[in-house]
């Protein structure tokens, strides 16, 4: 029979070398509609109600729609909501597989997949699905944040696998296995989510995905974690699929990446090495279609763990007790080592600051009653109070009611001027360094960072009750930023005309190297040692009343100083007037810490509804 010679979509003539048997125009409508899922779907002003749930702060955003906690009125039990965006809901295939997935979870009773609670329409005809809420982070946010101990490892996967062989049981193939679809719990527990793209296999021709466009989703959305015959476009997808994906993650699990190329062997033990390598193979016939092989050679790695643990436990115990005896013996028992002494923050001068965990550096201005950092808080700093709040849901975070109608998008510079995007404090537009200022950052979170600062530092004994870090107000602003602008700073010179500049914007007449930020004390600092008050990102102030951290959030902040993108002679007077709602993210918005020497202030963030 002569091959296939026209696209079975819409039977255009094939050009030769088509991919995966389709046309141009049809392979490009396909990434089309891959690109309009991944467009985040915008929040709206108010939620929808649903019958038999309250909704309460949205989880997250996404292509399809939108998560929220909610209380399940019936038995009073918190949920997470996923529902589908309207322009989704009217999208047959996208409707599909939504309800598709809903299916799945029904046949599917396992204490390691998400447990299905309901499903129907929300009052203005949106499709949503209940589920149990898994209170604590994914294993993709778990992963980047430390690399996990041997023990943890094995027992993350072999709860994996337990689900997934329960899925295989069932005849359904997950076949989107990896780590930001594997919840973890704060208690631990381990539970397999998202299933859109399952594939049921009593019937090889039907999917619980939409057809082409979860083909689609299948070539371009987790490389690494893709079982190679769906890359090449394969529909007839088998539990070898998730198998592929599950050696993927042992690896991921035990060394911290994804095999790459020609990776290096585990060195568990040869049968777990040639386990994995059958897991890995490239052609679905030859690779193993159940689990089962990479789960013994796990639990046998397990349990030898565990004995190899156990007997250096034992072989610890028996050196401390050995010390311990001889010590008696001997009269002259070792006292346990001193606590850490920290320098005091009262000491420090503007020729010798003081410096904190992060780095950050302070000196006093305006007399010993606060410390100004040096420098605007920088990535760096600000990196590491991100990934901590990702992991845990720890005291500084904020309670469901601040959570409300939160904006974590931030305002880019566009080629028509400031324009609400998609991007984060992580990419503001434009390319950074760890050492350049923390840039997009919203009032609300500047204040968080601070709380959270406070409550480590005083848990490790460098600040005292009394003391803790918070934005400066508006008076202690000025008052340090007096005579800054006698010093050149970086602001908008004629290096910032690159795209994106808006056409009608000016600049100043003089230019910098540093065409948007730049690294911190980068410029000459002032006397009292304060680099960039005059340049390099806006600064938020506080209210006038510092000892109340977050107040509400309808009030606006002011500003202060000119940033990299400040091109108006007028906008350099200290004072010109800026201001902004606090939840309001700007990509020429960051902030500067002052420590707080002398004045009581409360460790818990103060309740919005207060």
């Amino acid at each position: 029979m002569a091959p296939e010679t026209k696209c079975p979509r819409c039977a255009e003539p094939l050009a030769q070398g088509s991919i995966h048997g389709l046309c141009a125009s049809c392979l490009a409508r396909g990434v089309d509609d891959l690109l309009n899922l991944a467009e985040p779907m915008p929040p709206s002003d108010l939620p929808p109600t649903l019958q038999g749930y309250e909704l309460h702060s949205a989880l997250g955003i996404g292509g399809m729609g939108q998560v929220f906690e909610a209380t399940e009125h019936s038995t009073g039990d918190h949920v997470a909501v996923k529902i589908l965006a309207p322009r989704w809901t009217a999208d047959e295939e996208a409707a599909a597989r939504f309800r598709a997935e809903a299916e799945a979870l029904r046949q599917l009773e396992h204490p390691g997949i998400v447990k299905i609670r309901g499903t129907g329409e929300t009052d203005d005809g949106r499709l949503f699905i209940a589920m149990e809420l898994v209170v604590g982070c994914d294993l993709g946010r778990l992963l980047r944040a430390e690399k996990l101990p041997p023990a943890r490892a094995y027992e993350i996967f072999l709860k994996v696998c337990a689900a997934l062989t329960h899925a295989h049981s069932r005849g359904i193939v997950h076949r989107d296995v990896k780590p930001s679809n594997i919840l973890i719990a704060r208690d631990g527990t381990v539970k397999l989510a998202d299933f859109g793209l399952a594939k049921h296999l009593a019937d090889e021709h039907t999917n619980y995905g939409i057809g082409s466009l979860t083909q689609t989703r299948d070539t371009f959305g987790t490389p690494y974690y893709i079982a190679p015959e769906a890359l090449r476009g394969r529909s007839d997808s088998t539990p070898a699929a998730d198998v592929y994906a599950a050696g993927v993650l042992l690896y991921h699990l035990l060394t911290g990446t994804p095999p790459l190329g020609n990776y290096t062997p585990l060195g568990l033990s040869r049968s777990a090495d040639a386990a994995l390598a059958n897991a890995l193979r490239a052609d679905p016939k030859k690779r193993s279609a159940d689990l089962s092989a990479l789960v013994r050679c796990v639990e046998s790695a397990q349990r030898g763990h565990s004995l190899k643990r156990g007997k250096m436990i034992a072989l610890g115990i028996a050196v401390i007790a050995a010390t311990w005896t001889l010590g008696w013996l001997a009269g002259r028992p070792k006292p346990p080592p001193p606590p850490p002494v920290f320098a005091s923050p009262t000491l420090a001068t503007t020729a010798a600051p003081w410096t904190n965990s992060l780095g950050m550096k302070f000196v006093p201005v305006g007399g010993k009653d606060v410390l100004f950092s040096v420098w605007e808080t920088r990535r760096r700093d600000y990196e590491t109070f991100d990934h901590a709040s990702k992991v845990a849901m720890p005291e500084w975070r904020l309670t469901v009611r601040q959570q409300r109608g939160r904006r974590e998008r931030v305002q880019v510079l566009t080629a028509e001027g400031w324009k609400e995007g998609g991007a984060d404090w992580s990419e503001p537009g434009f390319p950074q360094t760890p050492d350049d200022p923390a840039a997009g950052i919203a009032q609300i979170d500047a204040e968080l960072f601070c709380n959270w600062l406070t409550i480590i530092e005083r848990k490790e004994g460098r600040l005292t009750v009394a003391q803790f870090y918070r934005l400066p107000t508006f008076a202690e602003w000025n008052t340090a930023a007096a005579g800054s602008l006698e010093i050149p700073g970086n602001c908008a010179g004629e290096e910032a005309r690159i795209s994106p500049w808006p056409a009608t914007w000016p600049v100043l007449a003089r230019r910098d190297d540093f065409p948007r930020t730049a690294p911190v004390g980068s410029f000459t600092a002032l006397p009292n040692g304060l680099h960039d008050m005059n340049g390099n990102v806006s600064e938020w102030t506080a209210s006038e009343s510092p000892i109340r951290p977050l107040t509400r959030n309808t009030e606006s902040y002011r500003i202060r100083g000119p940033s990299w993108a400040t091109g108006k002679p007028a906008e350099l007077n200290l004072n010109f007037r800026r201001y902004a709602l606090r939840r309001q993210a700007i990509a020429d918005v960051g902030f500067r810490c002052v420590l707080d020497l002398g004045t009581e202030s409360p460790d818990v963030i103060a309740d919005e509804s207060q």
